[in-house]
């Protein structure tokens, strides 16, 4: 398992696992801690994947967090098997803020 997550699941910066994945305009997701260290904040910046330029007006808290990645790391780190035909994790953020409304 462990090398499944290594593969599939960690960041291209660090090579460590994305435990607060942090997605930029080009979808491409980092770990929030690579993009505080990169010194991105208010400043323009390419993406180191695809080249794309962006510009954060607010640093890096304001990347939105890729949820379904991190609830699916997150499950796999606990050993909970998670079914590929599921539509989608589980997201109980979500279903807080449906029942609010």
């Amino acid at each position: 398992m462990d090398a499944l997550l290594v593969k599939y699941f960690s960041c291209s910066l660090c090579n460590k696992i994305l435990l607060e994945p942090k997605e930029l305009p080009c979808h491409h997701v980092y770990c929030k801690q690579c993009l505080d260290d990169s010194q991105i904040h208010n400043q323009e910046s390419k993406c180191k994947k695809c080249g794309s330029k962006f510009h954060l007006q607010n640093g890096v808290a304001s990347l939105p967090t890729n949820n379904s990645l991190k609830i699916l790391v997150g499950r796999l780190i606990a050993g909970v098997k998670v079914s590929m035909v599921a539509p989608h994790p589980e997201c109980t953020e979500c279903e807080e803020n449906a029942a609010a409304i």
